[in-house]
Formats: structure tokens, C-alpha cells, sequence
């Protein structure tokens, strides 16, 4: 996660199943320069001196989908609810069944064949 300037953070990976009735973020492994992050749930303890990076991906085979993600928080006797959009807008995930399907490689910074489209390539 870091640009060359300053330190860098981990982020926690969280996966939501857009297709599902009810979305719910889920804590998923992940890595970090080749090193496994284990899955961790919440609660989270943070403070400007020990920050934490989510990141939020949103999946989806069958919707066309607007959403936003929305974190409660507490701490020192109060509490809230964060919106997380794009800019004050909603995400927008589109699944397009027996189309290809392409992920984002953030090592390579480039867009790759995702696991369902390399399924589906000749000779596999």
C-alpha cells in the first residue's frame, strides 16, 4: 500500500458476496509482498499512532449493483456510523454471466484474467 513516501500499511481484506440476500463484508486472508495475512475479525483497535487499512472488495456474478459500505464505530463513551462511497457516490459492481471476468493485480498494477475466466480458457 505505499506509494514510496512514508510507511507503509497492510491492509485487512474483506470480501462481500453482492449476490448474497443480505451483503456482509467478510475478513479474508491476504498477503503482503508474499507474506500470508491471516483473516481477522472485528473488533479493531486503532488510534492515529496505530492505524488500520481496509480493503473492500465487492463480487458479484448476477447484479448490477450500486452500494456502499458502512462501518460502526465506537470509542470514548461515543459512537457512529462512517459511509464509505466513491466520492458521495455509490460503488457500481456489474456481474455479466459467461463473460469474461478480470481482476485487478495490484503487484503487477494491471488488470489479469480472474479464476473464472482462466477456468474456462482452452486446454484447462
Amino acid at each position: 500500500m505505499s506509494s514510496g513516501c512514508g510507511g507503509a500499511l497492510t491492509p485487512r481484506m474483506f470480501d462481500v458476496d453482492l449476490d448474497a440476500e443480505r451483503p456482509v463484508a467478510r475478513s479474508v486472508p491476504g498477503n503482503d509482498t508474499g507474506e500470508p495475512i491471516p483473516a481477522v475479525s472485528f473488533p479493531y483497535r486503532v488510534s492515529a499512532s496505530d492505524p488500520e487499512v481496509l480493503l473492500v472488495t465487492g463480487r458479484t456474478a448476477r447484479c448490477d449493483c450500486d452500494w456502499v459500505a458502512e462501518l460502526r464505530w465506537s470509542g470514548g463513551g461515543r459512537s457512529g456510523t462512517v459511509r464509505i462511497d466513491d466520492d458521495g457516490r455509490p460503488f457500481r459492481t456489474s456481474g455479466a454471466p459467461g463473460r469474461p471476468v478480470h481482476d485487478y493485480d495490484f503487484t503487477a498494477e494491471r488488470w489479469v484474467a480472474g479464476a473464472e475466466e482462466a477456468d474456462a480458457s482452452p486446454g484447462s
